[in-house]
């Protein structure tokens, strides 16, 4: 996994944060210091998944992780 944007997550206080993690591109809303959603996600064959095209009843890639799954991708994004 990679950053792939010039500011690290502690930089980016309210923005978002790209990596890039085995051809897949994830662009992700740091909030105050905390994961806020998935914007969007890339997959190395080109498929596209976006947060705006999500209805009210669906849960993003980031909804969908454990509360340690979610602490242990913060510890890892804040290393990059």
């Amino acid at each position: 996994m990679k950053r792939a944007c010039a500011e690290s997550l502690s930089e980016i206080f309210a923005g978002l944060f790209h990596i890039e993690f085995e051809g897949w591109q994830l662009v992700i809303l740091n909030d105050c210091g905390e994961l806020d959603y998935c914007d969007e996600c890339i997959s190395p064959d080109g498929r596209r998944w976006s947060f705006e095209n999500v209805g009210s009843d669906d849960l993003g890639p980031i909804f969908l992780l454990s509360t340690q799954e979610r602490a242990v991708l913060e510890q890892l994004l804040q290393q990059l």
